[in-house]
């Protein structure tokens, strides 16, 4: 009775299923007919070592299949000394026979990539602002150089005193305006690295948005934990506008800054690899946030696969000069800012009216 409870809370838990490994000693072959209906798939790792005599007769089990019979085969003997007799040491060649199971895959096309796509051809970009990518182009600046005077009248100190007066204190004042200014652009230029996890993106004021695919409008209700659902609430809200941008729209609003994209690596890669200056890609971060359990993720030609993805799919986008670039700064970091200086103008006009009554 407690092996057939212990063996319903594993396969409930999905302990039984990679990557989790299994070494079950017993001296009865009762515990292997337990485990026969057990939930123990293609990508388990259960070896059950049952005694005879002096010695362990290792045999491994596993089901291709959910409807499949359990399939038992020899691991090896251990009499002092382990006798493997495995055929291949890696679990996923020793499984690569299903006894005829289907499994089902489905292939969703978010980038359509064309034959033509692979040859020689023109590519025009126009993006939204002024700076020049090409050094070399002759053109000009958008933005030309302006020069802007302002006179007003000030009286001079006469004597010694007040003149040494007002030269420290303005030099002091340029010293703390020098101070104040190099203290805003080292944190503007800065890399931020204090958003790392899901909840610190949910807590973060940038904008969160995604990628505007058939399967993005209902993937993000399957999960229940409290910081994905309020992911999903910034982004789907049930009173406004849905943030479901297209691939352009969305790398364009990530280049800007404060803006966080669902979506696909790979082919946001492909799209930076396209737009993005070599000091913009320094501020490029990923977070995983659909981190599932996958139960073939063993099972798999690893270096063959590594291979094809480095031949087929774009990289992450490397930052070669390690260029310091400002950070865009919104209009939720300035409200105290703005809020004082109102309550300032408030001030000023509420004493203004006051000596206009007393004085006319």
């Amino acid at each position: 009775m407690n092996e057939a409870c212990h063996r319903k809370q594993a396969s409930s838990r999905n302990l039984f299923r990679a990557p989790y490994r299994w070494l079950i000693l017993t001296n009865a072959s009762a515990t292997k007919e337990v485990l026969l209906n057990s939930s123990v798939l293609a990508d388990s790792d259960v070896v059950i070592a049952e005694r005879s005599g002096d010695q362990f007769e290792m045999v491994e089990i596993h089901r291709p299949s959910h409807n499949h019979s359990a399939v038992l085969t020899p691991r090896g003997l251990f009499k002092g000394a382990l006798h493997d007799t495995r055929p291949r040491r890696e679990l996923f060649r020793r499984r690569m026979d299903l006894m005829g199971h289907v499994l089902t895959m489905a292939n969703v096309i978010q980038d359509s990539n064309r034959t033509k796509y692979h040859l020689p051809r023109e590519d025009g970009l126009f993006p939204e602002r002024c700076d020049n990518k090409n050094k070399l182009d002759d053109r000009k600046d958008c933005v030309s150089d302006a020069e802007c005077n302002s006179e007003i009248y000030l009286q001079l100190p006469l004597g010694v005193q007040s003149r040494i007066t007002v030269w420290s204190v303005f030099a002091a004042l340029m010293a703390l305006h020098a101070a104040y200014s190099a203290n805003i652009v080292t944190l503007l230029q800065a890399p931020s690295h204090s958003i790392a996890t899901l909840s610190q993106l949910a807590s973060s004021k940038i904008t969160l948005a995604a990628y505007d695919v058939d399967y993005n409008h209902f993937i993000f209700a399957q999960y229940k934990d409290p910081v994905r659902v309020s992911i999903h609430k910034r982004i789907e809200p049930e009173k406004g506008k849905q943030q479901f941008y297209d691939l352009s729209e969305g790398v364009e609003r990530i280049r800007q800054g404060l803006f966080a994209l669902h979506c696909m690596d790979e082919q946001v890669y492909r799209r930076v690899e396209q737009t993005f200056l070599e000091n913009e890609k320094c501020d490029l971060a990923e977070i995983d946030f659909m981190n599932t359990f996958d139960p073939f993720k063993r099972i798999r030609e690893t270096g063959v696969r590594s291979a094809i993805n480095r031949r087929h799919q774009t990289p992450k986008p490397r930052c070669a000069g390690h260029v310091a670039s400002f950070a865009s700064v919104g209009a939720g970091e300035l409200r105290p800012v703005l809020t004082l200086m109102a309550i300032g103008i408030a001030l000023s006009l509420a004493i203004l009216c006051m000596e206009l009554l007393i004085h006319h």
